[in-house]
C-alpha cells in the first residue's frame, strides 16, 4: 500500500513533477499515475465542446462513454457539466513522465491559456498498481 498522498495544485500553468512518478514508491516504474484535473467556467456553457475539440485534436480514441485512448495515455471524463469537467489522465511504465507532461501540456495550450476565466486544480493522485 502507497504512503504517497494527493497533491494538489491551483496554478493554470501546470508542469509535471518528475519527483510524483519517479520515487521510492514507483522505482521500477511499474506503477500507474494518474493525474486529476478539474477545469471550471463560471460562464461558459461549453466546457464539454471544449474538452471534446482538445480530444479530437490529438486524435484521442473513444472508448466506451467517457474513457478515451491516446499514445501512452488513457483519459477519462469523471464528471462533465456545461461549466465544470473533471478528467483523470493516466499512464504507466517508462513513459509515464513524457506522456503525462505532453498531454497536460497540450490541455494547458489549447483549452486552458486562451481562456483567462478557466480555473484550474491539478491532483497527483497516489501512484497505484
Amino acid at each position: 500500500m502507497s504512503q504517497q498522498k494527493t497533491t494538489v495544485f491551483y496554478n493554470r500553468d501546470y508542469q509535471v513533477r518528475h519527483e510524483w512518478l519517479w520515487s521510492k514508491y514507483n522505482r521500477q516504474l511499474d506503477k500507474v499515475g494518474t493525474l486529476r484535473i478539474t477545469l471550471i467556467h463560471p460562464t461558459a456553457l461549453d466546457m464539454p465542446t471544449r474538452i471534446e475539440a482538445w480530444l479530437s485534436h490529438i486524435g484521442a480514441t473513444q472508448d466506451g462513454d467517457n474513457t478515451y485512448y491516446m499514445g501512452g495515455c488513457g483519459l477519462a471524463i469523471v464528471s462533465r457539466s456545461p461549466q465544470v469537467m473533471i478528467l483523470e489522465l493516466c499512464s504507466g511504465g517508462q513513459d509515464i513522465l513524457d506522456a503525462l507532461e505532453w498531454y497536460a501540456q497540450t490541455l494547458s495550450e489549447q483549452v486552458i491559456e486562451p481562456d483567462e476565466a478557466i480555473l484550474t486544480r491539478w491532483e497527483e493522485l497516489p501512484l497505484y498498481d
